[in-house]
């Protein structure tokens, strides 16, 4: 069929999905829990992620001056979609299954981030 890398990563992102999909069926079958709850969270999540890539994509292409740049455009639009999905995350964690404290812990292990909370020495 010729698609050549795109086909590789479509097939990749397909038995990825696959994969998972059926080892979510048997844990929930073995947890005696419904599975359904868990696909429409992955379906919510990943038409999430689709459309801030497209939003960025588009965004990135209406600036005419980056339209003839392939790879400025694809940096400022991996740029663009990163502060999104960031900001998205950090203040809507519950779309993809997440809590608030959750996203907090996890800045606070990065070393030197500005997240961090100041601990009070104690006397």
């Amino acid at each position: 069929m010729g698609f050549g890398a795109v086909g590789l990563a479509i097939k990749t992102m397909l038995i990825q999905l696959l994969g998972v999909n059926v080892l979510l069926y048997y844990n929930c079958k073995i947890l005696k829990i419904r599975s359904v709850p868990y696909l429409l969270q992955q379906v919510k999540a990943i038409s999430l992620f689709i459309l801030l890539s497209y939003l960025s994509m588009r965004a990135v292409d209406l600036i005419s001056c980056f339209r003839y740049n392939a790879l400025f455009s694809l940096i400022l639009a991996g740029i663009l979609y990163g502060i999104m999905a960031f900001t998205m995350l950090y203040f809507l964690p519950a779309f993809v299954g997440m809590k608030k404290s959750d996203i907090e812990l996890v800045l606070q292990k990065i070393p030197g981030n500005i997240w961090k909370k100041e601990r009070s020495v104690e006397r």
